[in-house]
């Protein structure tokens, strides 16, 4: 038995580092920490090409640039999509502690008021680029946090921007990437 443990261990390190390098490959590895939940390169990856679709969509059916009116280089986008992907997950939380167990069925509501609304899903296809799932977990999710936040946050008398500005600054955040950091507000390019 004892000469098959070094068999067992050897396969054991090979089947880990096998699975090391699938995770990695298919995106799931942390670029960023905030207050414990991480982000994925995955998720960060099918934001910024959505953003990424989206900008180029409008670019061609207007005259002017859609985001800050100026064409932005590839690493601003990188900036836009990493702060909003933060403020996504700052929002999610704090609708889910506002909202307690109510959570799950106002969000349901929501999207449901969404589809009715939209008509056709096939909008998400051809203006971000996203399959219908990924249109609702990217976009109508966060858009229905924020919403149910920002109608708990009303009936307390608060302001959506006062309590995300106060949020950021309370929130741990760890950006795994030395050309960018945390300044307590926003994520930067270091330099």
């Amino acid at each position: 038995m004892s000469r098959y443990r070094v068999y067992i261990f050897f396969s054991i390190i090979i089947a880990t580092g096998l699975g090391a390098i699938f995770f990695v490959s298919q995106g799931y590895y942390p670029i960023a920490v905030v207050d414990g939940n991480f982000i994925s390169a995955k998720r960060f990856a099918a934001e910024y090409t959505a953003v990424f679709i989206y900008n180029e969509n409008l670019l061609k059916t207007s005259s002017s640039t859609p985001l800050d009116s100026k064409s932005l280089s590839p690493e601003d986008l990188q900036l836009t999509v990493m702060n909003g992907i933060i403020e996504k997950v700052l929002i999610s939380r704090g609708a889910k502690d506002e909202s307690g167990k109510e959570f799950d069925y106002l969000v349901q509501n929501k999207l449901d008021k969404f589809f009715k609304e939209m008509g056709s899903e096939n909008v998400s296809a051809s203006l971000y680029g996203l399959s219908n799932n990924e249109f609702e977990d990217n976009v109508l999710v966060p858009r229905a946090e924020k919403e149910i936040l920002a109608g708990r946050l009303y009936f307390q008398g608060e302001k959506i921007e006062d309590w995300l500005r106060k949020a950021k600054a309370a929130a741990s955040v760890i950006i795994f990437s030395p050309r960018f950091g945390w300044n307590g507000q926003e994520v930067t390019k270091s330099d």
